[in-house]
């Protein structure tokens, strides 16, 4: 797989290797402009994340939503807890107006690891990882079990055709000694 273009370079008809993403620029950055990225006073405080730990993809579709569905000019920097949703300070006044507690992203996602529903969601999930590993592990046990059944099947069916076979041979030397016998006696006569 190939490494993602800084997208910087790019428009100044440049070939450069990006090592990391703007979340607030939706750019990838090579060493030089990430560099240049933090000397900037307005961009210091932009999100940067390295694409070691995740594929440009799945970054920029994460920056891509990011921003408000119905103002799609303008960021998610808003936590409504009523609603139990994202906004922009466009939605505030027309959708949360009523609204009483809405809270800074930043505030709002300060304590959610230690929150009880972050404690059952995860524990949920260890319940599933749990019960996902019991699954695939019978399931492996009945694959075993269902090839041991077919494999004595088998060897019942040859067995029992092997018997018939036996049997027939048997019925047909019987037959042709008969024969052989009224043929002989036939001519003796």
């Amino acid at each position: 797989m190939s490494s993602p273009c800084c997208d910087g370079c790019f428009r100044i008809d440049k070939s450069a290797i990006s090592i990391r993403f703007c979340m607030d620029c939706e750019e990838s950055l090579c060493h030089e402009c990430v560099t240049a990225h933090k000397t900037i006073k307005s961009l210091t405080s932009h999100q940067l994340v390295d694409l070691k730990d995740s594929s440009a993809g799945k970054v920029k579709d994460l920056a891509a939503k990011r921003y408000c569905k119905t103002h799609k000019d303008y960021t998610l920097e808003y936590f409504c807890t009523y609603h139990d949703t994202l906004c922009c300070h466009a939605c505030i006044p027309v959708d949360h107006r009523a609204c009483d507690k809405i809270l800074p992203l930043n505030e709002a996602s300060k304590d959610v690891k230690s929150s009880a529903l972050f404690s059952d969601i995860s524990d949920g999930l260890k319940l599933v990882s749990t019960s996902s590993s019991a699954i695939m592990h019978n399931r492996e046990e009945n694959i075993q079990r269902v090839n041991k059944q077919a494999t004595s099947i088998t060897r019942s069916i040859s067995a029992f055709k092997e018997t018939i076979t036996n049997k027939l041979d048997e019925m047909e030397n019987v037959q042709f000694e008969d024969y052989l016998i009224l043929k002989t006696k036939q001519y003796q006569s």
